[in-house]
């Protein structure tokens, strides 16, 4: 996965947003986080196979890429605020035997990857190497849960440019 490309077509929409409504100078961060926290939960709405109250548990699949592109572009978004995307990486993805089958579970850890990065964010945010590692892990969940969810790069990647072509268009005409 290239994400050099990501974080430079992120940046143009980035720079249209802020632009647009006014944002410059703005610190955006906590905004992005619960942007990601709700994309993700959204994303974990169209998954469904954590509905074990419901007889409909199949995934709803073009609904959930779209999902899983909100989210890649507001981790992206999140790390141009942080200032720390020349460090951003995937780290070695390594699923766990546990976690392949339970896409709940990898689902949590995503939430968790979150929390740890805005905890970091809150009490280290002078010490940028500690925020970058804990987002490197936050980007590295979010990588492998698309894994887990059956997807390849070439389809995140696809996705996203599709998603971030969206954004840009909604940006031109006042979303």
């Amino acid at each position: 996965m290239n994400l050099s490309k990501l974080f430079e077509a992120q940046k143009v929409v980035r720079k249209k947003i802020i632009e647009t409504n006014g944002l410059e100078g703005q610190d955006l961060v906590q905004n992005l986080i619960l942007a990601l926290r709700v994309e993700l939960g959204e994303l974990a709405n169209e998954q469904r196979s954590w509905k074990h109250w419901s007889k409909d548990r199949k995934p709803r699949i073009p609904k959930l890429l779209e999902e899983y592109a909100d989210c890649i572009s507001f981790a992206l978004e999140l790390a141009l605020e942080l200032g720390i995307e020349s460090g951003a990486k995937v780290e070695e993805i390594l699923i766990p035997y546990s976690a392949r089958k339970n896409i709940t579970k990898m689902l949590n850890q995503v939430y968790l990857s979150i929390s740890d990065l805005e905890i970091n964010i809150n009490y280290h945010y002078a010490r940028k190497n500690a925020v970058l590692s804990e987002y490197n892990g936050l980007l590295t969940n979010l990588i492998t849960l698309g894994i887990l969810l059956g997807f390849v790069y070439e389809q995140i990647e696809a996705a996203y440019f599709e998603k971030n072509a969206i954004n840009l268009k909604r940006q031109e005409e006042g979303y």
